[in-house]
């Protein structure tokens, strides 16, 4: 199905279905034009589609906080300072009255009850064919977009599926809802049951086809292999990447290509990206400027992360951290990470990074999910195979030999390949490191922390329940430790 990027008109369409009122999310349509009247046609429920991909990419969510969350609770990156955005996450002592807490949650929510809508008009109005190909796309990826934007949730305000998947999870929603709808949590495990099931039953009608700004099989083929990986089910999360890898039309990006490709639109290896175009104001809070000294010049790279790279000094993976500017009273200098350079910009010189298109997922992840599932079925020759893949590309004088080939070289070249997009972070940590693993963030630049190791297990791995949520709704239980 061909379309054309409006986000601007589906966005408006969405905002006019929904009011400000102070029932659970206040997200139920206005009596100005009811769900009904307004999915009355295709073209509507495109806009409304594009409008719930516009909700995913705010910096409320994905666009800003969701990304970098991961990150900056992770080792390879950290806030730069205490004022700094982020703060937060990198010290774990967040409130439940805090702004972003409250964002996280409440446009994560918007974007499920977007797609809900955009469903049940499908499924309940009598307005469109069950048989309408177009019709049918559209419904597989508001299952794909509800069931990714679950599993961010989950990741983000529960404790995590390898360490406690009996813990209360997220709320799970699959249907609109009444403005005194009342609801309770589900579990971890029960929120990853509907996750992979949206996913999974969005397959049958997406297009194969390459889908810049949307959804396609391989991409949500992606999304389900990273699912499987957090939940330790490495075989199915082998077979679809080995599908990906096998069967997409995405390439990997040559050694030559590498440093010029950050930025662009829709490179060979994206699988799916939220699309921002160059004139719109995304503004400065977008991911890429509070990565960026000119901007927000929130969030750098941590040392650890500089001597994993350092490894090899030819690495290509070079070309995207810069230094700088020194903060007073501090020793050393500071590295920013500028993957999120700008349409216009390069990585040696961002331009209006706020700008760049949010990728979430592409084809690096997918043949590192690769090597560490085939390392983990004792099948060394794929896993080596897979993995020198992203390290012969990083430098091609390398390769690693198979008695060199262990977990943690794996994990490594993942650390390499995709810090800062909010792929693996924290959540690698823990899912690796388990019951018994730390989070350690001693050694930070200018920053000291009177929490600086924090176990995989403690309560502050999960963000506290906004505090207006459990106020609002009886049924809503706040999390260990708020």
């Amino acid at each position: 199905m061909k379309r054309l990027i409006n986000y601007i008109v589906g966005i408006s369409l969405i905002v006019g279905m929904t009011s400000c009122n102070k029932s659970w999310l206040a997200l139920q349509p206005t009596t100005q034009a009811s769900t009904a009247t307004a999915l009355a046609t295709v073209n509507d429920l495109t806009d409304a589609l594009n409008g719930a991909y516009r909700s995913m990419g705010v910096h409320f969510f994905l666009g800003d906080y969701a990304t970098y969350y991961s990150e900056v609770r992770g080792e390879d990156m950290q806030c730069l300072q205490t004022s700094s955005r982020g703060d937060s996450y990198y010290a774990f002592n967040q409130d439940p009255l805090d702004e972003d807490v409250t964002s996280r949650w409440l446009f994560g929510y918007q974007v499920i009850h977007y797609v809900n809508n955009i469903i049940d008009a499908i499924d309940n109005s009598g307005k469109f064919s069950a048989t309408d190909a177009t019709v049918k796309e559209i419904r597989a990826e508001c299952l794909a977009i509800r069931g990714f934007t679950l599993f961010v949730e989950t990741n983000m305000f529960c404790q995590a599926y390898s360490v406690s998947p009996n813990s209360p999870g997220v709320v799970i929603l699959t249907s609109k809802t009444a403005p005194e709808f009342m609801p309770s949590r589900s579990t971890v495990a029960e929120c990853y049951v509907q996750v992979v099931k949206d996913l999974t039953d969005a397959l049958g009608s997406l297009t194969k086809s390459k889908n810049n700004g949307y959804i396609n099989y391989w991409a949500a083929e992606g999304l389900l292999s990273r699912i499987h990986l957090y939940m330790g089910k490495y075989d199915t999360a082998l077979t679809y990447a080995k599908d990906v890898i096998t069967n997409s039309s995405c390439t990997l990006w040559t050694n030559a290509q590498y440093a010029s490709v950050w930025g662009k639109d829709y490179s060979s290896e994206s699988l799916f990206e939220i699309y921002y175009s160059d004139t719109e104001n995304v503004g400065s809070e977008a991911v890429g400027g509070v990565y960026n000294w000119d901007l927000y010049n929130s969030i750098i790279l941590t040392q650890k992360y500089l001597d994993l790279l350092n490894q090899d000094p030819n690495d290509v993976r070079h070309c995207f951290h810069v230094t700088g500017p020194t903060l007073k009273n501090s020793t050393g200098i500071p590295y920013y990470l500028t993957k999120y350079c700008g349409k216009l910009g390069t990585v040696k010189a961002p331009v209006s990074p706020q700008n760049t298109n949010l990728c979430i997922i592409r084809l690096s992840e997918v043949y590192l999910t690769a090597a560490e599932c085939s390392f983990r079925a004792n099948a060394t020759s794929d896993a080596l195979s897979y993995l020198n893949s992203i390290v012969t590309r990083a430098n091609p004088t390398k390769s690693v030999q198979l008695a060199d080939l262990t977990l943690q070289r794996i994990l490594d070249e993942k650390r390499r390949e995709l810090v800062g997009e909010g792929v693996g972070g924290v959540y690698d940590l823990i899912r690796t490191r388990g019951t018994s693993g730390v989070i350690d963030h001693t050694g930070g630049y200018n920053l000291a922390l009177t929490k600086s190791k924090v176990a995989c297990t403690d309560n502050m791995m999960a963000s506290p329940i906004p505090a207006a949520e459990i106020t609002n709704n009886p049924n809503m239980k706040q999390n260990p430790g708020y």
